[in-house]
Order: structure tokens, then C-alpha cells, then sequence
């Protein structure tokens, strides 16, 4: 129903997040079933710990694609956001429900207002820890593999085919190979960091000698993860541009980091063609013609714009008809 009422829906990373994240709790959750203990206390606890595995895996490729990240630690997360969350929700309906009673709507205010922070400082804590996620950059040819990998292990746990054990077996060396031969390479490419704190894109050739723009002149820690996954030594620091106007000629692309104090008082008879045109929160400055110094094959606009600014930007950018990343929803952007 909300693919006929609005198609596009089906580009949309949260949209394909959460029909995978459901699908794989009503597919995998039967295989894990004959795991469940007999004491209510630990069969809580594994069906939980069973409905996070099951949605983690169903997403995994997806999110290792989207957002270049793969949570190690998912089952800690889940074993504290379910039970908030279900406080959360729960405490909500009767905060309302108790609108014509002061004092017990002040109660429960308050102790949603403790669990929402509990949660909020809780994964703090966990994005802190270092070993907490993987960085992953896997190609859409290694997404495709791992989901024909899961459906061919459910279809053999379902019907009992050997045939699908075969083509289980088959997928997964295919998969391998991908991954380490294949995924593993460094390339030539550029990767657009999402990193509100400290946008970033780092410019890497193909031996591995790598170049790296950021807004504060410092490594973030996408970056590190990266560097430190790929085994690349740290990178050259590109903090100034100005000899070109954040025009960066990169093998066979042409890169705008946008910075207003480049281009206030330049007007052009007729827009530079770009590949990318990369814009963040510090890249604007006020300057309203941004739109009319370029014509970009896409827009990438990154995660540290502001909400309302974002809204702004990307309605401008959908009425010119040029093709967009917004990192803030689909996550890292990589160029290659």
C-alpha cells in the first residue's frame, strides 16, 4: 500500500531498512526457535537476543553498504534500546492518558525523561568503545551475494533441498572471493565521510597514497577506521584550496568542495561542469547563487548541515533535477 501510494518510498534507505529488519525476524526467527530454555527468566532473554540477531542479519549488508559500518556490538544495544523503548512507549500512552491529573502526568514525565536519558547516554557510551563497530566498505556485487547466500541457507533449512546447500556452498565462495579480492583492493576513489563533527573526504589513489580534505584539519574517526582497516599510512592534509577554489582535478573526476569565501563576488556566463559538488554546513556562508557557479552530475550534501538548512537544499536541488546524496538519511558517499 505505501509503494502504490508513493513509489519512490522504495529508494529510501529507512524504508528498505525497516521491511528488511521485519522480514528477517518473521524468517529467521524459526530456525533459532529450538534454542529457547525452559525458564521464562533465560527464555526472555534468548527471544531478544534471537529477534536482534535476526534483524541484524537481514540488514547487515545494507547498512555495511549504506553507512560503511558493521555494529560488533548490536546484541549490547539491543539487550538496553528494546526495554527503554518499550518503557518509552508505554510511559508515553500514559503521560497522556493522565492529562487531567497533574501530578501523576508530572510522575510520569519524569521518569521518561530519566529512561530517555539512561538510553541516550547509554549508546554514547557504546559509540565510544573503538572495537564497538567495523569499518566495512563492501561493493553492491558483495551486498547481492550475501542476501542470494541467505536465501539459499533458509530455503535448505526449510525444504530440505540439497540442491540449495549446493547453491548455499557455491554463493559462498563466490562471496569470499569478492570480499577479499575483490573489496579488499584499494582503488582509486573518493570517499565523502559521515562525520557531522568533522566533515571529511579523503582522495585515494590506487597504490594506496591517499589525500585527505577536512573542515577542521584534523583526522575524524571515520577516517582513522578506514586507514586503519585498509593498512594506509596517515594521509596528506589538503586543509587549504584555495589555490584552486576547492576544485580538486582527481583522475577522471572533477570535485567541488564548495566554500563560500571562494566564490562571493565570482558570477559565470555558464555553470562549470562538475562530477560532485560536496557541500556542508561551513560550505554556504550566507551565498544564495551557489546554485548557478556549477552544473554537478550529483550533489552530495553532508550530514553536518542543519536540519532546516538541509530541507532548503534539498528542495533547491530537486528543482534544478540534479541527482543528490544526502548523507544525513543514506550515510557515506564513495566515489569510484
Amino acid at each position: 500500500m505505501l509503494l502504490a501510494l508513493q513509489p519512490m518510498s522504495l529508494l529510501d534507505v529507512g524504508f528498505q531498512l525497516s521491511f528488511l529488519s521485519v522480514a528477517g525476524i518473521l524468517l529467521f526467527r524459526p530456525c533459532v526457535d529450538f534454542l529457547r530454555p525452559r525458564n521464562r527468566l533465560l527464555a526472555a532473554m534468548v527471544s531478544l537476543a534471537c529477534v536482534a540477531v535476526a534483524a541484524q542479519a537481514a540488514t547487515a549488508p545494507l547498512v555495511a553498504r549504506y553507512f560503511h559500518l558493521f555494529p560488533v556490538g548490536f546484541l549490547l544495544t539491543n539487550l538496553v534500546v528494546v526495554p527503554c523503548t518499550y518503557l518509552l512507549l508505554g510511559g508515553a500512552l500514559l503521560h497522556f492518558s493522565f492529562s487531567f491529573i497533574p501530578v501523576l502526568q508530572g510522575i510520569t514525565g519524569n521518569v521518561l525523561s530519566v529512561v530517555a536519558g539512561f538510553l541516550c547516554q547509554s549508546l554514547e557510551l557504546f559509540a565510544g568503545w573503538k572495537w564497538f563497530s567495523v569499518a566495512v566498505h563492501p561493493s553492491w556485487l558483495t551486498v547481492v551475494l550475501c542476501y542470494l547466500l541467505m536465501g539459499a541457507l533458509l530455503y535448505a533449512f526449510f525444504c530440505r533441498s540439497r540442491r540449495a546447500v549446493v547453491v548455499s556452498f557455491v554463493t559462498a565462495v563466490l562471496l569470499w572471493v569478492n570480499a577479499f579480492f575483490m573489496d579488499g583492493r584499494v582503488a582509486r576513489q573518493v570517499i565523502f565521510f559521515r562525520s557531522p563533527a568533522s566533515p571529511s573526504v579523503l582522495f585515494v589513489q590506487d597504490g594506496g597514497k591517499t589525500a585527505l580534505w577536512n573542515a577542521k584539519g584534523q583526522l575524524a574517526a571515520p577516517v582513522n577506521r578506514f586507514l586503519g582497516e585498509k593498512g594506509l599510512p596517515s594521509p596528506q592534509m589538503m586543509g587549504n584550496l584555495s589555490e584552486s577554489k576547492g576544485i580538486v582535478e582527481f583522475g577522471p573526476w572533477r570535485v567541488v568542495i564548495f566554500d563560500a569565501a571562494h566564490w562571493q563576488n565570482i558570477v559565470t556566463r555558464r555553470p562549470l561542469a562538475v562530477d560532485v559538488l560536496y557541500l556542508s554546513r561551513s560550505s554556504l556562508g550566507g551565498l544564495t547563487h551557489w546554485s548557478e557557479l556549477f552544473q554537478p552530475k550529483l550533489v552530495v550534501v553532508d550530514a553536518s548541515v542543519r536540519r532546516n538548512a538541509r530541507q532548503h537544499l534539498l528542495e533547491e536541488i530537486k528543482t534544478k533535477g540534479w541527482p543528490c546524496h544526502d548523507m544525513a538519511v543514506q550515510g557515506a558517499y564513495i566515489l569510484r
